[in-house]
């Protein structure tokens, strides 16, 4: 094992699951809060589109502009091993990780495709997903480049001398 890899011991696999935890309720208050409609309602063969989960695409670009922030920033100032790779382990994988879910936005459209919603809903419902995609995408990246310049724009060190992992 390299010196940059990280052990799966029970006190990270403690770690990542305690903050996956604390990420998921987060997620549930926040949507909560927000009045998140567990499915979109389909009545008379159409979407009513104001029941779709708007609060989880919130709470995804959201936790997805924070988890690039803060993997921008650790990789800026070259935190990728060590103790505070488990910490970093713990924030992007448990607690971040598990804040963001889009899992819930995937399984709208096959929803409104098999709840018998007319054709023109369903393609729609397909617009509808790849958008909250790409605007979990735009965050994220949003969120690396605000982490890396948070940093102070500089990209994080490496000796051509020392292999990479």
């Amino acid at each position: 094992m390299s010196n940059h890899q990280l052990r799966m011991t029970w006190p990270v696999v403690a770690a990542v699951a305690a903050a996956g935890f604390v990420g998921t309720l987060l997620r549930y208050g926040l949507s909560h809060l927000l009045g998140d409609a567990a499915r979109p309602v389909v009545e008379a063969g159409h979407v009513q589109w104001d029941t779709l989960p708007w609060g989880t695409v919130l709470v995804n670009v959201v936790g997805c502009l924070a988890l690039g922030w803060v993997t921008g920033w650790w990789v800026a100032a070259g935190i990728t091993h060590g103790g505070r790779r488990r910490l970093r382990l713990a924030v992007t994988g448990g607690l971040l990780g598990s804040f963001t879910s889009f899992s819930a936005i995937a399984v709208i459209t096959p929803g409104v495709a098999l709840s018998g919603a007319e054709l023109s809903d369903t393609g729609l419902s397909i617009i509808w997903t790849l958008g909250a995609a790409l605007a979990c995408c735009g965050a994220a990246a949003a969120g690396l480049l605000g982490g890396r310049w948070s940093h102070g724009g500089s990209r994080p060190h490496h000796d051509p001398a020392e292999p990479r992992s």
